[in-house]
């Protein structure tokens, strides 16, 4: 089984939240995002570099040679590597900002050439052990078949690289952010796609927000117009071996203001602050659920939790404890690879770590990480 966490480059600012407070020791695979894309060359590019390769933690220093040195949280991800040889880091490139710079990219042969040797060379360079993208979305056939060619060419150009530098031709993984619901994931070339991926991360969340005519489950595990097992079955239909998919699950909650209850007419998404965990309007961090006056409810035929406050008719579906132990069975019963969080900065502590509770009982990848990456230009990585 895998464990895979996305961890943001922002959220060491404001969230305050840094490399090593990832539950190492119970994941297998942390996908960093995310980079993005130059739409005009298809070269990849870090999105702050600042974050990614100079800021200077506490745990490292700053010395004579260190322009010449790998600083930021590339190089704090490098030492969580060697204290946990199971533990592998992926960069993510795409996501939703940059989701047009990818799809001008892809267009062009010469592009994606280029951004197949870049992303790979960054892999070299920053001591990775894999590629994620995340295009949403290619809603097209002509996009679905660039897609197909994108992830030809990278899987080709990290095979390259891998034997070029002494590895064994597989050593580094190439992933996607897969759509989580039928009506993006029917554009998809799956089968032709699943020959080039090493997983597949399944957003199987935000099936209900904002855009939603009226409030909803937004993770439920069955039921409803769209659930998780809806999505995930759709993939295994479409030719991906079931142990290929990773079940994504959100680390917070979405909100409906001025509605009764569930499957109901709502308002608005309500407000809320920072310090209250909301960092866009309608999203709650999870280690900030539940609200004061809000009341737990739990949909025993969706097998989704919900909070609703009746005095101000507010409504927060998000996944507790208890959803995601049903969805760490679910994943066993239906021999799935694992699960995916988006992301780290929300999670709760201790006994209310949705990732830690997740994971129980589960048997994680034990499979070492890559520490060998001899044409780095930084030399605290090529050492």
């Amino acid at each position: 089984m895998k464990n895979v966490i996305y961890f943001c480059n922002w959220s060491i600012y404001a969230r305050k939240h840094l490399p090593w407070e990832i539950p190492c020791s119970s994941t297998t695979h942390i996908i960093y995002a995310f980079a993005n894309c130059d739409p005009l060359t298809g070269e990849v590019q870090l999105s702050d570099k600042w974050a990614d390769e100079q800021i200077v933690f506490e745990n490292d220093k700053w010395t004579d040679d260190s322009e010449k040195q790998l600083h930021g949280c590339f190089y704090q991800f490098n030492l969580l590597k060697r204290q946990h040889r199971q533990l592998k880091l992926f960069l993510s490139i795409g996501g939703y900002s940059f989701a047009g710079n990818f799809a001008e990219m892809a267009k062009d042969e010469t592009k994606r050439k280029r951004f197949a040797e870049s992303a790979a060379q960054h892999v070299i360079n920053l001591g990775l052990d894999g590629i994620d993208l995340d295009w949403e979305y290619a809603d097209t056939d002509e996009k679905a078949q660039q897609y197909v060619e994108l992830l030809r060419a990278v899987r080709l150009e990290l095979d390259s690289v891998a034997l070029k530098t002494g590895l064994d031709r597989h050593t580094f993984g190439l992933s996607i952010a897969a759509p989580g619901s039928v009506w993006y994931a029917k554009h998809l070339k799956i089968a032709e796609m699943d020959q080039f991926l090493s997983f597949w991360n399944i957003m199987a969340y935000d099936f209900a927000g904002s855009w939603s005519p009226q409030s909803g489950h937004q993770s439920n595990l069955y039921g409803g117009e769209i659930s998780v097992d809806q999505i995930m079955n759709y993939y295994v239909q479409n030719g991906v071996a079931s142990e290929k998919l990773i079940l994504g699950m959100p680390i917070y909650g979405r909100s409906f203001a001025g509605t009764d209850g569930l499957n109901k007419p709502y308002t608005s998404v309500g407000e809320g602050t920072q310090e209250e965990g909301s960092w866009e309007r309608g999203v709650w961090d999870y280690k900030k659920l539940p609200r004061p006056g809000f009341e737990a409810h739990f949909d025993d035929q969706c097998k989704a939790s919900y909070l609703y406050n009746k005095d101000t008719k507010t409504l927060v579906t998000y996944d507790d404890v208890n959803v995601v132990k049903l969805k760490s069975e679910y994943v066993r019963q239906k021999n799935l690879g694992g699960g995916m969080w988006w992301e780290s900065s929300a999670d709760g502590a201790g006994d209310q770590s949705l990732i830690l509770n997740f994971v129980e009982g589960l048997h994680l990848d034990k499979e070492e990480n890559c520490l060998h990456y001899p044409q780095s230009e930084w030399r605290n990585i090529n050492n």
